[in-house]
């Protein structure tokens, strides 16, 4: 590292993968176009409450990436007391004037909902190449070495609470996605393929909660993984649906080349740029030309 110059540090969120990926993400734009080395921390962070809610997952990221050790953590604070800390906000992933060495760029932000992939969408082939790349050689031959699936579905509970009966769905956030959409948009997309195409659930809930959809036939719950290989599995599926506000399901999505159904609700914004979306569907279950033809083609 030249330590007269300016480099970027992604400071993460203490929260799950998908929103700690955003503030890596920024990071990773803003120092390539500014020609900066980036460094990110935080990924190891335990989070309290999925242990005291006896989630299936702990969000424990230790050890995923390549620059997740304690000389990062080191280096950080080092910096800190020798360079001039900037805080840059998500929204500024542009190419700057740099009027001086010596500087610490920090993005430590979660975007709003309504803008989770500016800046980051018309940046996708950078931010994908650049997460492959940083994973360490483990979870690379994990990850290679399973199926990848045909239907992936994630389901979002833990922390998300159950829909009340006298709620609007399209008018409440953290919330889980009715059951019985993720059941008809199976079914829809069977129906399409005339074939009774294997499912496989990502989810961070309990099997008896899952029971309804895991009675339909050819339907099967990933169990075991890590949270970064079944991120990997996910956007390796041929057709991949979401979890209403599930930024983990948003985040497979981006990394993916499939077809990406979301809940008519809640799109706020695309995912990927409009381009990409012309080869592999993006938007709410419906009879797209391009969403069949992605149906057609598995």
């Amino acid at each position: 590292m030249n330590f007269k110059k300016s480099i970027v540090i992604s400071k993460l969120p203490d929260a799950g993968l998908g929103n700690k990926l955003f503030t890596w993400g920024h990071g990773v734009v803003f120092a390539h176009k500014n020609g900066l080395e980036h460094y990110s921390i935080g990924w190891t962070k335990i989070n309290i409450g999925p242990i005291l809610r006896r989630e299936t997952s702990f969000r424990f990221y230790r050890n995923y990436f390549k620059s997740t050790n304690l000389l990062s953590k080191i280096m950080f604070l080092f910096l800190k007391l020798t360079k001039n800390s900037v805080k840059q906000s998500y929204s500024n992933c542009q190419k700057i004037e740099i009027k001086h060495d010596n500087n610490i760029f920090i993005f430590y932000e979660v975007p709003h909902w309504n803008e989770f992939f500016k800046g980051l969408r018309e940046n996708q082939e950078l931010i994908v190449n650049t997460f492959f790349k940083s994973l360490r050689p483990n979870i690379h031959n994990d990850y290679l070495n399973k199926k990848n699936p045909i239907i992936g579905v994630h389901i979002r509970m833990g922390d998300f609470r159950k829909l009340s009966s006298t709620e609007d769905f399209s008018k409440v956030g953290q919330t889980r996605t009715p059951m019985q959409y993720f059941i008809d948009v199976i079914n829809n997309i069977r129906k399409i393929s005339g074939k009774e195409l294997p499912v496989s659930i990502f989810s961070d809930g309990r099997i008896d909660e899952l029971s309804d959809i895991l009675s339909l036939k050819n339907v099967d719950l990933v169990q075991g993984n890590k949270d970064i290989i079944d991120l990997i599995l996910l956007s390796k599926s041929k057709i991949i649906v979401t979890s209403a506000g599930s930024t983990f399901s948003y985040w497979a999505g981006f990394l993916s080349k499939a077809a990406l159904i979301r809940h008519p609700d809640h799109i706020h914004e695309i995912i990927r740029d409009e381009d990409f979306n012309s080869t592999y569907y993006e938007g709410p279950f419906s009879d797209s030309v391009i969403l069949v033809q992605n149906i057609l083609s598995i």
